[in-house]
């Protein structure tokens, strides 16, 4: 219950449990339509506890942009407070978000990609998504296509995310996954079997032990993410980004 009930340690928030009078949501782009949020002036740490559905920490997602990622499905309760919180402080009604079958992606900011003149790339779709204060969360989902799975990938193979291209100099196709330069790594822990609390440690949870390879589905964990909105120049939507920092793992299925 801990996990759930964190509220606030320094700039660490629980969206879910803090007044927003805490925070204010400043703008950090000459045009205005960029806001992040913080905690007086430092960059707020959100925190969620969330059951992973998908984890690519290491392996490469099937479709969407170079990041390394995390997705997970808030519980009920928290949720419902969550996009409450966040629709407040940001001042919009309706805020839309990567939302797909009730779980949140948690995402790094994208890598570079290098691409020769007359190399092919295919375009990404993105889906688009709504949470909303006066309705439940609705979903927006592009017509369906057949998607392959991704193969299966080990955290002590070579890092996709870090590959560099140095021979352009062949026609070919531009598969992603050799396109992808300087994602930066994502720290995990593990605090299983410890008596790990988030008000009380979060200061020393760089001495927890490091937890290797991709989260496994189900589990419980503590995602930590900067929170920032901006503005869509074709639609004028607001989209919301949770922008992935760190994350502990509380408990495994096998656990």
């Amino acid at each position: 219950m801990d996990a759930l009930q964190f509220v606030q340690a320094g700039r660490v928030i629980n969206p879910s449990r803090i007044s927003p009078l805490v925070v204010n949501a400043k703008r950090f782009s000459p045009d205005g339509f960029k806001l992040r949020l913080y905690v007086d002036k430092i960059h707020a740490v959100c925190v969620t506890a969330v059951a992973v559905t998908e984890s690519y920490l290491y392996s490469v997602p099937a479709t969407g942009l170079p990041q390394r990622q995390l997705r997970g499905i808030v519980h009920s309760q928290e949720w419902d407070r969550l996009v409450a919180f966040f629709c407040m402080v940001f001042h919009q009604p309706e805020l839309g978000a990567q939302l797909y079958k009730d779980s949140l992606a948690f995402t790094t900011k994208a890598g570079q990609i290098q691409i020769a003149r007359w190399c092919m790339l295919t375009c990404i779709c993105r889906d688009i998504f709504t949470f909303s204060v006066a309705k439940g969360p609705s979903l927006y989902r592009p017509s369906a296509k057949t998607k392959k799975k991704d193969p299966p990938q080990s955290a002590s193979r070579a890092d996709p995310f870090l590959l560099d291209v140095t021979d352009m100099s062949k026609s070919v196709v531009c598969y992603r996954p050799y396109f992808r330069v300087n994602v930066p790594k994502v720290p995990v822990h593990d605090a299983r079997n410890t008596d790990f609390s988030l008000e009380r440690d979060i200061g020393s949870k760089g001495n927890l032990p490091v937890f290797h390879g991709e989260i496994p589905k189900q589990s419980f964990v503590e995602v930590a993410y900067t929170a920032s909105v901006c503005r869509s120049g074709k639609d004028g939507r607001w989209n919301f980004s949770a922008n992935l920092l760190w994350a502990i793992v509380m408990g495994t299925p096998k656990n």
